[in-house]
């Protein structure tokens, strides 16, 4: 992802901004689905994490790659006669489309996850990956370098 922010500064970027640029689509499952139809939909999407849904595509839970691994060292080779729900994360750590990149950051951080739901009221607008993040992070802050090395070259 080639990510270019408009803001001023790091500290001013949003949730709202990333999902500008990198799109808002949200792949999800259900709760019934099966592990290994989940997991196609992970690989065949080159993501790491879904958004499990209801019926009325309410969101759940959240599946990730690391919800997959703790299966396999719970339920072995059982694992793929195992539906979703056995699986998912129920207590799912969100953002609002205003929320920091510096405080999504944290709340990865503080919470050991990789992938977060963007909430506005009860409707999921995207999901960031900490990937996102970071790499639209690291090119605001060489955007702000690149910034102030103009700024002391002109000084005389």
């Amino acid at each position: 992802m080639e990510a270019v922010f408009r803001s001023a500064t790091v500290s001013e970027m949003d949730v709202q901004e990333l999902l500008e640029e990198k799109g808002n689509q949200v792949i999800t499952v259900q709760p019934g689905d099966t592990v290994p139809d989940a997991v196609q939909t992970l690989a065949s999407n080159d993501i790491g994490a879904v958004v499990v849904t209801d019926d009325q595509g309410t969101m759940t839970g959240i599946l990730s790659e690391r919800d997959i691994s703790r299966g396999v060292k719970k339920h072995g080779a059982g694992l793929m006669g195992k539906q979703v729900q056995d699986l998912m994360s129920n207590k799912v750590v969100t953002c609002t489309p205003h929320c920091s990149i510096v405080d999504v950051l944290a709340l990865m951080n503080e919470n050991n996850i990789r992938h977060l739901p963007v909430m506005d009221a009860q409707k999921v607008m995207g999901v960031i990956s900490i990937r996102d993040a970071t790499t639209v992070w690291l090119n605001a802050l060489e955007e702000e370098n690149e910034t102030l090395r103009r700024m002391l070259a002109n000084i005389d």
